[in-house]
């Protein structure tokens, strides 16, 4: 059933909002001035506004028997046949719409600037002439630079191929295909390349599973580029494995499973690459030397699917990382690499001793955790200490969906036959000292507390936020209030969360009016009727910017009864009234004051280019982005958001918030 709430406000009084580019408006490009954008993909933003996106145009333009003056804006270009010796004669006027997607850069006072697009930047009728077949979302930094993933061909421009065995650094020679490129790349020079030999291995690669061939790239998993301009990317590298079967015409089979590891890797100041932190690599922590296992929570991997790196970790603006790792001694640790010094550092390690716990208290696992600009972490972990007698009243309390408590595999000399396990949030303060921000409650005596916590996020005031679950004790909070349940929370205020399920959804008007398709079969029409008051059903991403004022994400819902409306003669009425759902995404930012006012949402109207537009949709923001995805649609340092929105007539727009 689909249903539309109207007569909603069209802008919230908490923030400005402002179209910036939408369906059908003329595109900025090195081409034909005869194109309009058509649809859009997310969006990213940094401090100063500016906006960068992709797209996809339409594009007027005439086959090469056809010329056509300069059209005057806004009209249809007229077209005059020029005579040519054609085997078979066409017929005049003829225009072709010619579709592409390209990137584009919005600066804050409204300028236009085309990055790249698909397809040959020239006259489209040019065959196999190359170019890119395809481009993703870009990412943006506070330098106006951006960055992109795609898939490019050389066309005819044709390569030898490299030598057997021997390092690949040429994209051209393995004639295109995928790769990552900033904005300062020319489009036959990517940073980084599927098929492209990985830096920081040996070539053939030896280790326990024998002797294998040149590790590559196989796929690019996630990138961000810091202010610094060098791009910061995580990829997973394959090498495959020969094996001689015996009795075979061909003595090298390849072997089934190649081993796949994951890892980070940055530009160094000359645009060369440089290994940032890898599974496989062996470390030293003083006296100490560890291999990195993986470069995930122990529990984020199932053996089949794992998610990419950078969007497990973090990266500051600097190109500082911070990442978890498990060693292959079972040991774990929250490891920050900085990609402008190529250095690496440990913010926690298990065994070291828990702030916040008994004094006999130590680090077990982590989970993702989150960087600031001054390089210092906030992160959910699991500590506890062991004994040889379980304590059984207390201390073992609900794990964490992000933190699984590995008892089993604690590090030496800590193994022993039991351990108190117990989740929490830590965060480094101003001076780097880590430090307890809250943690899961016990379940006896019932005082009532946290019974899980997500991974968190740090700002530059060292502000944490997050999301949990909350259980009330005996001691009970006056009705109206939060009691309990699921809801996100900032560390200034650990008592009342900033907004939970079950809330009256903020923004909403009283009297507020949906529509909906009937569901009597004699009535087709819609149905409109007054609405229940929406509340929160569920908290889809946050972002927390130095502002220190929180963006959310979420769903409203209210259950409303429809009622029949008036039957045909001898029609009868059923007499189950029935029960709709309504459901709108919007977008609330944290006031001043610490309440959330609703700055976006479906079924708003918003102005477009003089016309009035009904919001049908708004996307979620994309999860495998690095800091929790809370650097495309929000800029780090003013909280100005940024969305994709589809309208009700199927026109699209990006629209800008400015709280």
């Amino acid at each position: 059933m689909l249903l539309v709430g109207l007569l909603a406000p069209a802008v919230s009084a908490a923030a400005t909002l402002s179209p910036v580019v939408w369906s059908g408006m003329p595109a900025t490009t090195k081409g034909s001035a005869n194109v309009r954008y058509q649809s859009f993909s997310n969006p990213a933003v940094n401090d100063a506004g500016t906006i960068a996106f992709s797209a996809t145009v339409s594009e007027l333009v005439t086959p090469p028997w056809y010329a056509s003056p300069k059209a005057a804006s806004g009209a249809q270009p007229s077209v005059v046949a020029i005579t040519l010796p054609m085997p078979v004669p066409y017929p005049s006027p003829l225009w072709i719409t010619n579709s592409w997607e390209g990137i584009w850069i919005i600066t804050g006072g409204g300028t236009f600037k085309q990055v790249s697009r698909t397809g040959y930047d020239g006259y489209p009728f040019i065959v196999d002439a190359g170019g890119f077949g395809s481009l993703d979302s870009p990412v943006l930094n506070n330098s106006n630079l951006c960055a992109y993933s795609g898939s490019y061909s050389p066309g005819y421009i044709y390569f030898p191929p490299p030598l057997p065995g021997g390092p690949v650094t040429n994209f051209l020679s393995v004639y295109g295909g995928r790769g990552i490129w900033t904005s300062l790349n020319a489009p036959t020079d990517p940073v980084a390349f599927l098929g492209e030999t990985a830096s920081g291995y040996t070539t053939p690669l030896t280790n326990t599973t024998g002797t294998l061939a040149r590790p590559a790239f196989a796929s690019i998993d996630a990138i961000s580029l810091p202010d610094t301009g060098r791009l910061v990317f995580s990829a997973t590298v394959s090498a495959t494995n020969y094996i001689a079967s015996p009795g075979s015409t061909n003595p090298r089979q390849p072997r089934g499973n190649p081993p796949l590891q994951q890892g980070i890797w940055g530009e160094d100041p000359q645009g060369g690459l440089v290994t940032i932190l890898r599974e496989g690599e062996p470390l030293s922590f003083g006296t100490t030397n560890r291999v990195v296992g993986t470069l995930a929570p122990a529990n984020s991997s199932n053996g089949m699917t794992r998610k990419p790196v950078l969007s497990k970790g973090s990266v500051n603006a600097s190109g500082d990382i911070a990442v978890s790792a498990s060693f292959t001694d079972s040991n774990r640790a929250i490891l920050i690499a900085s990609a402008r010094s190529n250095s690496l550092s440990i913010g926690a390690m298990s065994g070291d001793s828990a702030p916040g716990g008994g004094t006999n208290d130590f680090f077990i696992s982590f989970g993702d955790p989150s960087i600031n600009s001054f390089g210092h972490v906030a992160f959910c972990g699991t500590a506890g200490f062991v004994t040889p007698h379980p304590i059984l009243y207390a201390v073992r309390a609900a794990a964490s969906p992000a933190i699984t408590p590995q008892p089993t595999n604690l590090p030496a000399p800590q193994q022993t036959s039991y351990t108190n396990c117990w989740s929490a949030l830590w965060a480094e303060d101003a001076s780097g000292n880590v430090k307890l921000i809250t943690r899961i409650a016990p379940p006896v005596p019932d005082m009532g507390g946290f019974t899980s916590l997500s991974n968190p996020i740090i700002n530059s005031r060292h502000e944490v936020a997050f999301q949990g679950t909350y259980r009330q004790g005996f001691i009970r909070i006056p009705a109206g209030s939060f009691s309990g349940g699921i809801g996100v929370w900032t560390s200034r205020n650990l008592t009342n969360p900033v907004a939970w399920i079950g809330q009256t959804a903020p923004g909403y008007p009283t009297n507020f009016t949906i529509s909906v398709e009937s569901p009597y079969k004699w009535f087709t029409n819609m149905i409109s009727l007054q609405s229940a008051p929406p509340v929160i059903t569920s908290i889809d991403r946050i972002a927390f910017p130095d502002t220190g004022r929180l963006v959310v994400w979420a769903t409203a819902s209210a259950t409303n009864w429809v009622k029949p409306p008036q039957a045909p003669p001898g029609t009868p009425i059923p007499k189950i009234i029935y029960n709709s759902v309504f459901s709108q995404r919007g977008i609330w930012i944290q006031n001043s004051r610490g309440i959330l006012d609703l700055a976006l949402r479906e079924g708003m109207s918003v102005s477009v280019n003089g016309t009035s537009k009904v919001i049908s949709s708004l996307p979620l923001p994309p999860t495998a982005t690095p800091a929790s995805g809370q650097e495309t649609l929000c800029s780090r340092s003013n909280g100005i958001v940024v969305t994709t929105a589809t309208f009700t007539d199927g026109t699209q727009a990006i629209l800008r918030i400015r709280p």
